[in-house]
Order: C-alpha cells, then sequence, then structure tokens
C-alpha cells in the first residue's frame, strides 16, 4: 500500500486500506510526510491502528498528535490521554505494558526527532464518519499531564523559565516540559539572544549565550541559574527632552561613511511592494503619517554639533508620497521605482524615509520605500509593515515605551561603556598578530578607489537538498546559519587557496528586552577570524564554526570601528578595513526579520525582490530562508567580477552544498568544487 494509506483491521481479522491524500506539513522548517510517521507506528508489535494528525498551538505552531489503538485495549467506551511520552494509567490490566515511551524510543530508531509526535493519545477506536472516513472532528484532544518523560515545572524558577520560553518561541506555556530542547523547539540563535536578554531581566542572572547551547532544556538552564551570580537588569530609562541626542556606535559608523560620499546610495534599505485592492491615496498618506508620528527614528535628523555627530529628533516633519504613473516604455515597473526613487538622502533633513507610489492598471499599484539604514534595519523594517498594516486597518497599537534616542543615550551610559569595553580583550585576542587579507580570483585589477558599483545573481536550492542540510545541521547541533557560514567558508577557501581569512557578518542587535518594538539602527556587524584545514573533517569544521559564532554573539556589542582602531591595519583606499566579503542569513531571526505577504483593510500588499545596482563589499552571500527552499543572493562589486565568474561560483558553491549532502563526514580536502565534467 502507498505511503500516506490509513490502515484499520476489521473485525473478522482482515485489514482495509481507507484512501486518504497524502499529507504534507512544514514543522520547525522540516517537510513532514504523515503517513510515513503513521507507518512506521503500525510496524510496531503492538500498535493496531494509527492515525497521526497535526495540530496548531495557540500561538500558531504546528504540532503533531498520533492517536494509537492498541492490540489489547480499554473496551469500556472511553479513551485515555497521554502526552509527550506518558503511559497509560497503570493498573489498567488491558494496557499494561503499553507505554508511550516505548513508541517514541521505537521511533527514534528511523525517524528524525522533529518526525516523532509531541503528544499521542490511547483510544479504542477510529471515529469513523458514515462514508467510512476518519472523523477528525470526534477525536479527543490531547490533554496535557506529567508522566513518564513530559516534567511540568516543579519550582518558581522553571515556572519563570515556561513562561519566558513562550513568549519567546511562541509557544503555549502547557506545551512546555522542562525536558523540552529550545532549539528543537524552534529557536534559533536570535531567539536564543533574546532569551538570555529576557531571563536577565526576569531572573537577575546573565547567562552566557554559549549556556544555551550546553543546556538547551530547562532542567539543565535552572540548575545553572540557581548556582549562578546575581547580575542586576539595568532597563534603558526614559532621557529629558533635548535639543539633540548621542549617536548609537552603529548610527556613528554610517554617519562616518556617509560624510565620505553624500551621494552613496549603498546604504539605504529599500523594499518594493504590490498592492492590490481598494487603495485611497488619502488613506495612503494618512497611514504614513501616522507611522512617522508613532516611530521617532522617522523624524530623526543628523548633523555635527561642536564637531561632534548628533542627532535631533523633531515634533512634526512633512511627508509626503511620491505619485508616479505606469510608463509604457519597455523599462519595468519594478525597474522604475528603482530608478525614480532611489537616491541620495541629505541626513540634515527629516525624514529619511521616502515612500513612492506607482499607479498601474485597475486596482493595481507598486509602492516603494526607500529608508537610510542610520535610521532602520531590517528587523524595524518588518515592525514598519506590520505597523501599517494594523494602521491602515483602523485598528490600534500598543503604546511603545522606548524610543530610539533612549537606546543611544543608554549605549553612551558610563555603565553599558564598562560593558563594552570589557568584550574588547575577547576580539584583540580573535585579532592578534597579522590580519589576512582574502584574495579571491578577480576579473579585472583592483581599482584604486573602493567602488560600490554592484550587481546580484540568485539562485537557489530545491527542497530536497535544504532539508538535507537542515538535517546536517540538526545532527551536529548547529543552527541552519552555522552550517551555511561553514560552507561559505570552505567556498572562499577552496577558490582562494587559503585557510585564513576573515569574513564579515550581522547581528540583530537588540540584545535588551524592551527594544522588540523599535524602529531604528541595531545590526552590529562582527568581523569572523576563520581558520580551516584541509585535514579537518567537515564536523570538526563546523563545530569550530559553532565556538567562533558563540563567541562573537557573545561579544557582539563591541564595536567594529573599535576594533578597526586598535587592530594593526594597513589602511587601503580600495578594501573595507578588516574584510571584503561578507556572509549575510536573512530568515525570522538570524539577521533580519522576512517581511510577509499581509492583507488588511480591503489592501493586500506582497513584497518582491528589488534589483540594486550597489555592492558594499567585493562579495556577499546572502541566504534566505523561504517556505521549503533556501535562496540565495551573490552580490558583488562589477569593477572586480564579471557576470560569468559569479555563474560560475555558484557551481562551485552548489557542487561542495552536494558533495556534503552525499557524505557530511568526510575531510574538507576531499571536498571537490570543479565537476566531472569541467576536469
Amino acid at each position: 500500500y502507498r505511503t500516506g494509506d490509513l490502515a484499520r483491521w476489521l473485525p473478522d481479522g482482515n485489514v482495509e486500506f481507507i484512501d486518504r491524500i497524502d499529507q504534507q506539513l512544514k514543522i520547525r522548517g522540516f517537510r513532514i510526510e504523515l503517513g510515513e510517521v503513521e507507518n512506521q507506528l503500525l510496524n510496531h508489535e503492538k500498535v493496531k491502528e494509527v492515525l497521526v494528525v497535526d495540530m496548531k498551538t495557540e500561538g500558531g505552531d504546528i504540532y503533531l498528535c498520533a492517536y494509537i489503538v492498541w492490540m489489547y485495549h480499554d473496551t469500556t467506551g472511553g479513551h485515555t490521554s497521554v502526552g509527550a511520552g506518558y503511559a497509560v494509567p497503570e493498573g489498567d490490566s488491558k494496557s499494561e505494558g503499553h507505554s508511550t515511551s516505548e513508541l517514541r524510543e521505537y521511533l527514534s530508531q528511523t525517524l528524525p526527532d522533529y518526525m516523532i509526535p509531541s503528544y499521542y493519545v490511547a483510544i479504542d477506536r477510529l471515529p469513523l464518519t458514515p462514508n467510512g472516513k476518519v472523523d477528525k472532528k470526534a477525536l479527543p484532544r490531547p490533554a496535557l499531564q506529567a508522566g513518564e518523560e513530559f516534567t511540568a515545572p516543579r519550582d518558581a524558577v522553571e515556572e519563570k523559565l515556561v513562561k519566558i520560553w513562550s513568549e519567546v518561541l511562541g509557544l503555549d506555556r502547557k506545551e512546555i516540559g522542562i525536558d523540552n530542547n529550545f532549539f528543537h523547539s524552534g529557536g534559533h540563535s536570535l531567539k536564543a539572544t533574546i532569551l538570555t536578554a529576557n531571563i536577565q531581566k526576569v531572573l537577575n542572572v546573565k547567562v552566557p549565550l554559549e549556556q544555551i547551547f550546553k543546556t538547551p532544556a530547562i532542567r539543565g538552564l535552572a540548575e545553572f541559574i540557581k548556582s549562578a551570580s546575581h547580575d542586576t537588569f539595568y532597563s534603558i530609562n526614559d532621557v529629558e527632552k533635548k535639543e539633540y541626542y548621542a549617536l548609537s556606535p552603529m548610527q556613528e559608523r554610517l554617519y562616518v561613511l556617509y560624510r565620505l560620499d553624500v551621494n552613496n546610495t549603498a546604504y539605504h534599505i529599500s523594499n518594493l511592494f504590490s498592492l492590490e485592492g481598494d487603495l485611497s491615496k488619502d488613506k495612503l498618506k494618512e497611514t504614513f503619517r501616522k507611522l512617522v508620528t508613532r516611530h521617532e527614528s522617522l523624524r530623526t535628523s543628523f548633523e555635527i554639533v561642536g564637531g561632534i555627530p548628533v542627532q535631533r529628533v523633531r515634533d512634526d516633519v512633512e511627508f509626503e508620497i511620491e505619485y508616479h504613473e505606469a510608463s509604457s516604455e519597455k523599462e519595468g515597473i519594478r525597474e522604475q521605482g528603482v530608478n525614480r526613487f532611489i537616491r541620495p538622502f541629505d541626513l540634515s533633513a527629516a525624514p529619511l524615509l521616502r515612500v513612492g507610489l506607482i499607479n498601474e492598471e485597475g486596482a493595481k499599484h507598486t509602492l516603494l520605500i526607500d529608508m537610510h539604514h542610520i535610521i532602520t534595519d531590517g528587523t524595524s523594517q518588518f515592525i514598519l509593515i506590520r505597523d501599517f498594516m494594523f494602521l491602515h486597518s483602523g485598528q490600534a497599537l500598543p503604546s511603545i515605551r522606548l524610543r530610539y534616542k533612549e537606546y543611544s543615550e543608554w549605549q553612551q551610559s558610563r555603565k553599558v561603556h564598562q560593558r563594552v569595553m570589557g568584550q574588547e580583550e575577547y576580539w584583540l585576542k580573535e585579532f592578534a598578530g597579522e590580519v589576512p587579507v582574502l584574495n579571491l580570483p578577480t576579473d579585472y585589477p583592483r581599482p584604486p578607489l573602493q567602488s560600490f558599483e554592484g550587481e546580484n545573481v540568485r539562485f537557489a536550492l530545491n527542497v530536497e537538498e535544504t532539508m538535507r542540510l537542515k538535517e546536517i545541521a540538526h545532527n551536529g547541533e548547529a543552527t541552519l546559519f552555522m552550517l551555511l557560514l561553514a560552507i561559505f567558508n570552505i567556498f572562499l577557501s577552496k577558490l582562494s587557496g587559503q585557510e585564513d581569512m576573515v569574513v564579515g557578518t550581522i547581528i540583530a542587535g537588540r540584545r535588551h528586552a524592551d527594544l522588540e518594538q523599535v524602529i531604528g539602527m541595531f545590526v552590529n556587524t562582527l568581523a569572523l577570524h576563520i581558520n580551516l584545514s584541509g585535514a579537518m573533517t567537515f564536523a570538526t569544521f563546523l563545530n569550530e564554526i559553532k565556538k567562533k559564532t558563540i563567541g562573537a554573539f557573545e561579544n557582539q556589542d563591541y564595536p567594529l570601528e573599535a576594533l578597526v582602531e586598535k587592530v594593526q591595519l594597513q589602511r587601503d583606499l580600495n578594501r573595507n578595513p578588516l574584510f571584503d566579503v561578507m556572509f549575510v542569513f536573512q530568515n525570522l531571526g538570524e539577521a533580519n526579520e522576512e517581511i510577509p505577504e499581509q492583507a488588511a483593510g480591503g489592501l493586500a500588499i506582497k513584497p518582491y525582490p528589488i534589483e540594486h545596482r550597489t555592492s558594499k563589499f567585493d562579495l556577499t552571500l546572502i541566504a534566505h530562508e523561504r517556505d521549503e527552499i533556501l535562496d540565495f543572493t551573490f552580490e558583488y562589486c562589477t569593477k572586480l567580477f564579471k557576470a560569468e565568474a559569479i555563474l560560475q561560483f555558484i557551481k562551485y558553491f552548489k557542487e561542495i552544498i552536494s558533495s556534503l549532502i552525499e557524505n557530511p563526514g568526510q575531510k574538507i580536502a576531499d571536498i571537490e568544487v570543479v565537476t566531472g565534467a569541467e576536469k
């Protein structure tokens, strides 16, 4: 019988297969076929009938529940609900020897843990509709109760940790036991950072990020917290109204780059959207005006006072939307938006937000939002669009306690300065000695002055390849970000022949628990000094990358500019300091929030890619996790590389992935980038 068929025993002892449509779903980024889980359970000698269904938590997360009819079952007509490893109650002779933990152990031998049901319900029979289909509405909901493997919180610390986990992961508190694995429950690097911030705020204990990876369950985490010394959570306080305010370190860096070339648009964040539905231009304008009123960053300008760059928050600014008709020329609408709206900002004139609307045919429009990076980041873009949809549909938004100026002033406080300077030792140790310069094979000689002219090429992995990479990361107890970073470094090593290199990456930077709803520039750039050896196995190198990223994330507050000043570097006008290549991972976390497709107030808004003609670095690999696939973009400097070279790079990168999927345990030296056909 086919995978996905449902089998049930008939009274005469025969087996009837009930036709059902193959069901596939996605849990924690993994594609799952319910029939495969059912078939494994049916192979168990004590299981008579089974049905596996997907359910949703209050937060919208999906989990699996298995309904089990044992070979010997309770014939009283009732059912027994058992959760994550719960046994049928003792004393029931008909159920003796039936243990859910036995099923979990049995499944773990053939299935990865993300395919193992979270809850089990023992029932006497599968309820059927008159036409012989399973009546899912008649199935009992899984009841959560303490049992063999699920352990509820036992004290106040574990109770508080369960509450924190539920908020960070978006799960129902009742579904979180003290032995749940944070990363198997939907956690990743960014959420782990937020978790440590919330723990410090609630429990006044600073938990190193590395500890979350060492003890990813509440049981071990609670033991660490109970034995740790208290570390007071410093809240960000309101500041008195002033004429101008200090810049954050990230803003200072961007302001310096702006002053070097005021016409450079490389540090803009731009998004293009299709709008469809009942669009009122007056309502659109009013919605954006409300956004400008709500978020101070949208009313902020920058200037020099006494030789020091500062930011000024305006009480009110003039805001207008630029309206244009779609051109009948060959130039596409997207290109129109890019060429017409993305132009240099004057940072002394707020708002540093530009909105354009292109009227198309019927009820279709194109919306472009262009902002300077000094007032926004990827997560802020998500907040902006989310707030836009709420306001456009007439819904109220909760007030924001903090503004960006409170954060930037707090960043310059003595306490924060002492904490940041405490991270200096880590970074100086990382960059002790000579800093390597990565020399990639280029098509053109490097120009005497750094060029920001660029193009980008997109490519993707298929569902199966993406699944296999997730499994490799899962088996290596690493995040997908760490895995892709490791692969990217192998790619760079194969291209350059170097085993010592520096690669840049970015981190969301919202470590403080009160900053989740604030629009502003929080992203910090990290320089990762990577060493690899061809004699290493990939598993060993992945573990080294894991340690490297955890250490960097733990010390992420130290400004890149401060590191550049401390490290002995030969400054070249045609290179970036420290590194010339970047790796960026964009999902619902690591670096930026992914802007979703939404609908509200009779208007549907859908993002689509915008073609940038700039490149901040020689080469940047941007990875996006979209649905069930990994989508990549190579952003490259056109003064160094031809498009043909980048297409060849893509082949090499994919060849490394194919090699690792085939044999993840191999040595790095054995990984080939040149295909058989090329040889």
